[in-house]
């Protein structure tokens, strides 16, 4: 099993918000999008909080702090 690192992907999913229409709020790929949302790469933490913003939310939700 794959570790999950971030919870963008969850995030999306509870406010009905698409990969496709965060990438293009964001000016990134889908593809980009989707190896966060799948756990394949990390965003920076400048991004972090880009999609907080996007999102209506806070860096720490999209952090899983359940690590370890």
């Amino acid at each position: 099993m794959r570790m999950q690192y971030n919870r963008i992907k969850s995030v999306l999913e509870e406010k009905e918000i698409s990969q496709k229409k965060l990438s293009d709020l964001m000016g990134v790929s889908v593809v980009t999008i989707n190896s966060w949302c799948n756990q394949k790469s990390q965003p920076s933490i400048r991004t972090l909080f880009d999609i907080s913003k996007i999102l209506k939310t806070t860096p720490d939700k999209l952090i899983n702090n359940k690590i370890g």
